[in-house]
């Protein structure tokens, strides 16, 4: 049995190898196809910041026009250099006539004080003219430097734009090898499938085996279940039969019993009848001797059955050990055909999930066929649409940009103003960090004097729960010394029953004792055999008094010893108990003085914290008028910023729908283009 039940285990241990073999290779699958999946959603992401990059960029087209317009300006300024050094040369010219002139006035007007006026409407005039020249000048700079920005703003533009052409041109060719990656994985994808393929029938075949395996395992199962049934048979047998022996013997123990019973009667009546009658004492005594020998035969008888009946209780022992083998063996065949059912449920439930699962996958494989060709197409479509796009983008830009200059300008007067209420704003919450330092002063002053309270009462605490351990620990010591004494008490209280058992045993057998010497004294006339026997019996029962006597004096000397020990644990009680209350008082005392102290810090923490919320509110108030003022500036800037982004919405909604007006019209062109 324990053979067939080994073999069947190994079994199912492969079983459950297998099983788990082929978990494996499924979660290899799965894991291969989710691999496959995460691919292709990756590259459909990357295909859609594409797509997003391609709307947000221009092409060639405007920066070949935007070269264009830098060339132009680059002309015109290259106009006004030119003109600003001939307007140079002219203020020099100038310049040089004015000094010359002014030389030549003061000269003349030492001799000739006449003509002063004249002169002095001369300088009048050329210096209007000066100035009007440098204004000119001015301007001419001031225009040379919008220029210069101008340019180098179209310059900075043209490189990001050749830069965002070869980005695009990188992207397709990024594009380019993802769709050709993408057809590797398609191919990867085929060839997987049929490794799946194979794999589907290979677990098929499994599962087939795992079927007949099961068959077998079934039949195992009703074998045992006979032989477990046999088995019980045989166990009923036995136990009727051990009951028959049972009876059997009670019936024969119940016989001597009462034929013993008879021939002590017997023997009494001739005890007293030699009592009564010292007539014919020899006869009784014979009579006495053959009594005594029927008593002893029939103790002999009784000792063989009880022989017999030991030998019987032997017997009846094994057939226990057997019967309980047996039912060991029942409940271990009973448990393992428990277990092999359960294994049975759980590899047909693991069977019809694998079958699911091949189901699953083949559907999945199908699915993922059907997308990576709905992929392809889609890709090839994506990347016509992308090219439509950029041309549509290419016009709206140029538009976009004489209207992103306007929007500068109403920023920058914008900025300004923001400027101004942020300089408030700074004010304001300066004078509110000036509040809150202070206010946080007073918080500081208070959490320092209640860490240094708290401090002192952690220390306090401490020196408590330290007492509180101590008497924890002695309280643990007096419990263990009253467990151990009365464990001693009661070990003296057996001693003392076992003392007086055996008190009472020695007194039966001096009663004993006496009647064999009154019998003796009886029978001296009697048989020398019967002499011998009795002396035996009293040097017997001698060495046993004499024993008992050694067992009550070592009792005594133990319980002695256990009286010391209880009285040694009673002293050391006392002495701990002593301690105990000393400890008690000395924390009682030093609890109340902790307790008074620290009502006086309480005392000078609450004063403190009344102080700390006096202060505290009133820095609060101020806190709240700040916080008010802040509130209205920020309602203020909230107010303009509304305005500013409303009117940004506006132009960038009539920006949008020109563009949607415009790719409409492409769209409706590029349909025509495909119907001619």
């Amino acid at each position: 049995m324990d053979d067939e039940i080994a073999e069947l285990t190994e079994q199912l241990e492969l079983m459950d190898q297998e099983n788990t073999e082929l978990k494996q290779k499924l979660d290899e699958i799965t894991s291969e196809r989710d691999n496959l999946k995460n691919s292709n959603s990756q590259l459909s992401a990357e295909i859609e910041e594409l797509k997003k990059k391609v709307e947000t960029e221009n092409n060639d087209e405007e920066i070949n026009e935007l070269t264009e317009e830098i060339e132009s300006l680059s002309a015109e300024l290259e106009q006004e250099k030119t003109k600003n050094e001939n307007l140079n040369k002219e203020i020099e010219t100038l310049k040089q006539d004015y000094e010359n002139k002014i030389k030549e006035l003061s000269e003349s007007s030492k001799s000739k004080e006449s003509g002063h006026s004249d002169d002095g409407e001369v300088i009048s005039e050329l210096e209007d003219e000066i100035n009007r020249l440098k204004e000119e000048l001015d301007k001419s700079k001031s225009h040379n430097t919008e220029l210069e920005a101008i340019l180098q703003e179209n310059e900075e533009k043209l490189n990001s734009k050749s830069q965002e052409s070869t980005d695009s041109e990188q992207k397709i060719k990024e594009l380019t090898e993802t769709i050709q990656s993408l057809q590797n994985s398609n191919t990867e994808m085929q060839n997987s499938q049929d490794d799946l393929k194979n794999q589907i029938e290979k677990l098929k075949k499994i599962i087939n085996q795992k079927d007949d395996d099961i068959s077998k395992h079934l039949s195992d199962i009703q074998a045992l279940q006979t032989e477990i049934e046999n088995s019980d048979k045989e166990n009923q047998e036995i136990q009727q039969e051990k009951q028959k022996l049972i009876d059997e013997l009670n019936e024969k123990n119940q016989q001597l019993t009462d034929q013993l019973k008879e021939s002590q009667e017997n023997y009494e009546k001739l005890k007293s009848e030699s009592n009564d009658e010292k007539v014919g004492q020899n006869e009784l005594n014979e009579k006495l001797l053959a009594a005594e020998s029927d008593i002893n035969d029939l103790k002999s008888q009784i000792e063989s059955n009880n022989q017999q009946i030991s030998e019987y209780n032997s017997q009846i022992s094994e057939l226990q050990q057997k019967v309980d083998k047996y039912k060991v063996s029942n409940d271990q065949l009973t448990a393992s055909q428990a277990e092999l059912s359960q294994k049975l449920e759980d590899s047909t439930s693991e069977i019809e999930k694998l079958k699911s699962e091949n189901n699953e996958k083949s559907q999945a494989i199908t699915d993922l066929q059907s997308s990576n060709n709905t992929n392809n197409e889609n890709l090839l479509k994506q990347l016509d649409l992308l090219s439509s796009k950029i041309s549509e983008l290419e016009n709206s830009s140029l538009a976009l940009k004489s209207e992103n200059k306007t929007l500068t300008e109403q920023i920058g007067s914008l900025d300004h103003e923001n400027s101004k209420l942020k300089r408030d704003f700074e004010v304001l919450s300066n004078e509110k960090s000036k509040l809150q330092k202070e206010n946080d002063k007073v918080k500081a002053d208070i959490e320092q004097l209640s860490l240094s309270n708290s401090d002192e009462i952690g220390k306090l605490n401490d020196l408590i729960q330290s007492k509180d351990n101590q008497i924890s620990e002695l309280q643990k010591e007096n419990d263990e010394n009253m467990t151990n004494k009365a464990k001693l008490e009661e070990e003296i209280k057996r001693s003392a029953e076992e003392i007086e058992n055996k008190e009472k045993e020695i007194e039966s057998l001096n009663s004993q004792l006496e009647n064999l010497k009154k019998s003796m004294e009886e029978s001296e006339e009697g048989d020398k055999k019967t002499l011998v026997e009795m002396n035996q019996k009293i040097s017997d029962l001698n060495s046993m008094i004499s024993e008992n006597e050694k067992i009550i004096e070592e009792k005594q000397s133990e319980i002695d010893q256990k009286q010391s020990e209880i009285d040694s644990l009673s002293h050391e009680n006392q002495d701990l108990q002593q301690k105990l209350d000393e400890m008690k008082q000395n924390y009682e005392d030093e609890k109340s003085k902790l307790i008074s102290e620290k009502e006086s810090v309480d005392h000078e923490l609450n004063e403190l914290k009344n102080k700390s919320e006096q202060e505290k509110s009133q820095n609060e108030e101020k806190i709240e008028k700040l916080n008010k003022e802040i509130e209205e500036i920020n309602k203020q800037n909230e107010e303009l910023s509304k305005q500013n982004n409303d009117e940004f919405s506006n132009l960038i909604q009539e920006k949008n729908n020109e563009i949607n007006k415009l790719n409409e019209e492409t769209s409706r062109k590029r349909k025509k283009k495909k119907k001619n």
